[in-house]
């Protein structure tokens, strides 16, 4: 959104600006800081949104607008926003009230006809979900092949500051959207490129130029070809111009330039904006009025309020530059006082009307929002210093001045590490130290690295969930719902290896000491650090290999400490270990309003021992286990193995799971996954209430899940470079149907989801986000029968209790009822016709997977 009024401010104001043309001839180069976003949003809206996404084809917008810059001279760093802070979580809340809910209450209250127009889907879009991990892999793999033209930064907290200190570090422009930009500086920021400000030109051939009028027409009557108006407007170059030679023109805004127009010191543009409005000032100030209700007339226009703000603080300034001793009150003594006078002069009320400490409570909003805007200055320790990455962990910051690394380093901070009189730098870590250590050091580079979501990271910073949203029936309950123990887990998971804010209370219950315990079962005292714990043999080549092994044995002594290594263990016994509470507040749609929720997160514990409770009640032959000593080490620090295993018990899966997933890709795995969990959710959400007709329609069908896995493009290379060529585009638009619209947002949401709790488990080489590969329309018009027929696998009987039994109609019956009669004459035939058309070469078939979810 940015300063309110100051983009319309800007183009009534062109003077403001200046126009700088780059071409593919040109040697020299320009560093580009593109926000992330502002990005996305600019070439998503590009394309058909109200399917679910069509992200095969954002791939390749977004690898064609890459290589167009490239072409130019451009040099690439994109910038996306780290978690956020809570002082913009009003402002959240209402973007996700006017950009997900009302336009999903307006599209299901509007006709299938009116809502399929172009002008509706156009006036009431929603981004899709999977956009931003689209985006990124997309990104990453164009990187991969341009190290030196492309980077990728991940934000410390709100995304523009950053942009902007990272490119005066680079003497860099930055490309958005956001108005914000026009304000921020810092030395060696050039300037802010809005992206429609963009113009693309192909210089073509001299026969090409002219090709068009090669047909006589008579004097008078020559027309102006018509052309597309948004051809070459905008980021996204023209089509078709591989071989031509591009040029790109664009307007800069300049900081120096705005504060220059308006006669205010360059140091003050940050708190014009935030008494503008911005995206941080959005808050209330009593009597249910927000901040600028108090400052503005409700019929000034927006580009007014930056005049209004602007004249009020020169005269500000300009009274206390000519004031003298008798005109004591007109002195600015700090930049505190001058907020405080500027927010008394600016209000329309009379202070008598306003209540006691309002004023304050105003002055204190105004305060916030400026500080959102500032940017450290960068003081570099030698001639030689490069300006980014000074350590490993920030790019822009040393350690002790990262925003970031606080929201990892809980757990170390909650223990003491050194003794009273201890100088630091005769600390020696001791052994804990350094796996709490590694694991923060872990989760930070997976996050610098694209590894790790930022909406994963909001738990950390504020201890909030934002799922996203999508278009969704209002009168249902809201998808979110499914996927909250996934995100229970992740939550744990965290809160285990870094630790989660707001710890609430502490739960003791009455038990022995866990080190006793573990004592009683090694013998030793001077291996207390250790545990004894039981696995399966490790050179064994046996399938069904429990790769929880060591995580159940340490909680099996728990459970029982007299058992021993060889003891049997208590299925119905509890855990005697103190257990810490965490909450989070989760944020989502239910009916037409956005609601937050208080959570509770269970311990990791506590999740791990749920398991192993299940999964000692509904096993019929133990395993044999062999019993070894290893280190106690948090979870994230175990090998891949293990936290795979713990990846399938936390999604509801089983050791015949791990069996059948070895022949597919990341990305088949995770679909898979993701379907079988929202399969059963429905199932046991259907059971919970039998006699619910609705609760029993909306669980899938058998054809629903085939159109599903039918809609990805599996045979797709892993390089950002389109679909591959054999894939049939469809570019038709079927009907928009209601079911099939939730649907998408079911198994979208799963998607997300899942993909999160692998990026926690640190697990995105082994299960990774299928995204790219998904065609939201291609999958509506399998499920309208636009497409077909669907490619099939082999489906086994136990999916009968999870899919809903279609309905025939008299047509179907008759020819189903004709196809028996045959049968019966002819089943040599039957066989050959019903014999499974596969989608997969892989052994045991990607349906396969379906094969065993049970009732």
């Amino acid at each position: 959104m940015g300063v309110q009024g100051l983009t319309t401010f800007l183009q009534e104001h062109r003077e403001l600006s200046e126009t700088v043309l780059l071409s593919s001839q040109a040697s020299d180069s320009v560093n580009f800081v593109v926000d992330g976003w502002s990005f996305i949003y600019e070439l998503v809206f590009s394309l058909p949104w109200v399917y679910g996404g069509e992200y095969l084809r954002l791939v390749q917008l977004i690898t064609s607008v890459v290589h167009a810059l490239l072409a130019v001279g451009v040099k690439l760093t994109f910038v996306f926003d780290g978690p956020s802070p809570e002082i913009k979580f009003r402002t959240l809340k209402t973007r996700m009230a006017k950009s997900h809910i009302g336009p999903s209450l307006l599209f299901f209250r509007t006709s299938q006809v009116s809502r399929s127009t172009p002008r509706f889907l156009n006036e009431s879009r929603i981004i899709p979900p999977l956009s931003y991990p689209v985006t990124i892999h997309t990104l990453l793999q164009l990187q991969s092949s341009h190290h030196d033209h492309i980077d990728i930064h991940f934000a410390d907290e709100e995304g523009d500051p950053y942009a902007v200190e990272l490119a005066g570090r680079l003497g860099a422009y930055v490309v958005a959207n956001d108005s914000d930009f026009a304000i921020l500086n810092t030395e060696g920021y050039r300037g802010f490129i809005p992206l429609q400000s963009m113009v693309w030109h192909a210089l073509v051939g001299e026969e090409m130029a002219h090709e068009e009028y090669d047909e006589w027409v008579p004097a008078g009557k020559r027309k102006r070809p018509a052309r597309n108006p948004n051809l070459g407007r905008g980021i996204i170059p023209p089509p078709n111009t591989t071989s031509c030679d591009l040029s790109l023109s664009f307007t800069v805004h300049s900081p120096e330039a705005l504060s220059s127009f308006l006669e205010i010191p360059i140091t003050l543009l940050p708190l014009l904006g935030a008494l503008a409005g911005n995206d941080f000032s959005n808050q209330s100030a009593g009597a249910g009025k927000q901040v600028q209700q108090l400052f503005f007339e409700q019929r000034m226009v927006s580009s007014a309020r930056i005049n209004r703000v602007s004249t009020t603080l020169r005269s500000i300034l300009s009274l206390a530059q000519k004031s003298t001793g008798k005109q004591a009150k007109y002195h600015v003594d700090s930049v505190m006082d001058l907020i405080s006078k500027t927010v008394k002069a600016l209000l329309i009320r009379s202070l008598d009307s306003l209540g006691s400490g309002e004023v304050e409570e105003i002055v204190e909003r105004v305060v916030d929002s400026t500080l959102q805007y500032a940017i450290p200055k960068h003081e570099p320790t030698s001639e030689s210093d490069s300006n980014l990455w000074p350590s490993p962990l920030c790019a822009l910051h040393q350690p002790d001045l990262c925003p970031m690394l606080p929201l990892f380093s809980r757990n170390i901070a909650a223990n003491e590490w050194t003794q009273d009189g201890t100088q630091e730098e005769d600390f020696v870590p001791s052994a804990e130290f350094v796996k709490l250590d590694a694991v923060r050091n872990t989760l930070m580079q997976a996050y610098r690295a694209g590894r790790l979501s930022p909406n994963i990271l909001n738990c950390l910073n504020s201890g909030s969930l934002w799922p996203r949203l999508f278009l969704e029936n209002p009168d249902a309950e809201t998808t979110a719902k499914m996927t909250r123990p996934i995100r229970m887990w992740y939550c744990a998971i965290l809160d285990d290896a870094v630790g989660l804010p707001e710890i609430v209370d502490e739960v003791m219950e009455e038990s022995e000491q866990v080190s006793d315990d573990l004592e009683v079962v090694s013998g030793k005292d001077d291996e207390a650090e250790e545990e004894l714990v039981d696995v399966v043999e490790s050179g064994s080549e046996d399938d069904g290999a429990d790769m929880l092994a060591p995580l159940k044995g340490a909680l099996r002594r728990l459970h029982d400490p007299n058992s021993g290594p060889t003891g049997p263990p208590s299925a119905d016994a509890t855990l005697p270990v103190s257990v810490k509470q965490s909450r989070v507040t989760e944020y989502y749609r239910r009916g037409t309003r956005v609601v937050d929720e208080t959570v509770q997160i269970p311990s990791l514990s506590e999740l791990l021992s749920e398991i192993s409770k299940s999964e000692l009640l509904h096993t019929s032959a133990p395993h044999t286990h062999h019993y070894v000593k290893i280190p106690s080490q948090p979870l994230l620090t175990r090998t891949p193995d293990v936290r795979l295993a713990v990846f399938y018990r936390a999604l509801g899966e089983s050791d015949d799971t791990l069996r059948k997933t070895k022949s597919l890709t990341p990305e088949q795995l995770l679909t898979a996954l993701a379907l079988r969990w929202l399969l059963r959710f429905l199932r046991d959400k259907a059971a919970e209430n039998p006699q619910s007709k609705e609760r029993q329609q909306e669980r899938w069908t058998e054809k629903e899940a085939r159109c599903l896995l039918a809609a990805f493009d599996w045979n797709v290379s892993g390089h950002a470079n389109g679909s591959d060529p054999s894939y049939e585009v469809y570019q038709g638009h079927p009907p928009i149907l209601n079911r099939n619209v939730q649907l998408t947002s079911q198994i979208l949401q799963c998607l997300d989801s899942v993909h999160q709790l692998a990026e926690v488990l640190l697990l995105s080489d082994r299960v990774s986000s299928p995204a790219h590969l998904f065609s939201g329309r291609r999958f509506h018009a399998y499920l309208t029968n636009d497409l077909g027929p669907v490619p099939v696998d082999t489906f086994a009987d136990g999916l009968d209790d999870v899919f809903l039994q279609e309905r025939m109609s008299r047509k179907e019956k008759k020819l189903k009822n004709h196809q028996s009669q045959n049968a019966v004459d002819n089943p040599s035939k039957l066989k050959q016709r019903n014999a499974p058309r596969k989608i997969n070469d892989r052994g045991g078939g990607f349906y396969g997977l379906l094969d065993d979810v049970e009732a």
